[in-house]
């Protein structure tokens, strides 16, 4: 096996800050093994939150841990923040695959489809319910109402639980960063 092919090659890699517009910042990880470019993680951060646009690691270079490196680096720059990636090449699909993740379950996301899976069981009872109460006495039919006067407020609060449940993840992902702790992150260029 050729040195440039060693399996865990000492990477450096750098932060640079390229260019900044409307509040979000473009960086740039940048991996060198023995001085020489390796790869490159392109991300955005908006608001707090990093946005992978592009990974690419020399062919030359690849399995050898660098794009790992890349990510990993990444996610300890941003250590409480869950980083999103854009579309997936295969290969970038496979890097991912590879890569040890913490799960951590979305609580909000989790609450709000608890209780909407609780309001559309309450509401389809609502609906059978009212197809048994045509045939139904007045007084049977004014009981019926009383009780299911929260019906309209039902329908408003499982839209809004929708909403949450449809727009934000079940969970979020975190990259497991002690993968490669002999990989020196300390470099930062603006």
């Amino acid at each position: 096996m050729s040195a440039s092919r060693e399996r865990n090659p000492m990477i450096e890699i750098e932060n640079r800050h390229l260019d900044y517009y409307c509040g979000q910042h473009d960086m740039a990880l940048i991996a060198t093994v023995d001085g020489v470019h390796s790869g490159t993680l392109r991300y955005v951060v908006y608001e707090g939150e990093p946005s992978v646009s592009m990974i690419k690691v020399r062919k030359s270079m690849r399995k050898q841990g660098i794009g790992t490196a890349l990510v990993v680096a990444l996610q300890r720059e941003y250590p409480d923040v869950a980083i999103k990636f854009g579309y997936l090449t295969e290969d970038g699909a496979a890097l991912l695959k590879s890569i040890d993740w913490n799960v951590v379950v979305n609580e909000e996301h989790e609450a709000a489809a608890t209780s909407l899976a609780r309001i559309e069981a309450k509401l389809r009872n609502y609906a059978e319910r009212a197809e048994k109460v045509i045939g139904a006495s007045q007084a049977e039919k004014d009981a019926f109402r009383d009780e299911v006067s929260d019906w309209s407020d039902l329908h408003d609060q499982a839209d809004r639980l929708r909403q949450i449940v449809n727009s934000t993840p079940s969970a979020f992902r975190f990259v497991v960063t002690n993968q490669s702790p002999e990989t020196p992150v300390s470099k930062l260029s603006m």
